[in-house]
């Protein structure tokens, strides 16, 4: 027996309820944009499992699930990361320099 997600009904109906209350993705901080509907695009929006469904994790369990672009989500791959694993990227490319426990000479 193949490894699904579960009903698309019952993954659909959890993509809607995070919707009305997750404006950011999960993994790096930046908005959502609920209005692409390209599956292909990088941004499109698609649910995350915090713990992978490989790892045991329960796809149909919105406590587990949380929105993230689909770039963010492949990048994860069945890795358990916090949130705003991807964050720190960002601000490291915009050249900002780390936030330190106190201040160095």
């Amino acid at each position: 027996m193949s490894q699904g997600r579960g009903s698309a009904r019952k993954r659909h109906a959890i993509k809607q309820r995070l919707s009305a209350e997750q404006k950011q993705c999960f993994l790096c901080l930046e908005p959502l944009d609920f209005e692409i509907s390209d599956w292909r695009d990088p941004l499109f929006v698609v649910i995350d499992e915090y713990i992978p469904v490989s790892k045991g994790g329960d796809p149909l369990d919105i406590a587990n699930c949380n929105l993230a672009h689909n770039r963010c989500n492949g990048r994860k791959g069945g890795r358990i990361l916090p949130r705003g694993a991807f964050a720190k990227d960002r601000a490291r490319a915009a050249g900002e320099k780390p936030k330190t426990s106190r201040k160095w000479l």
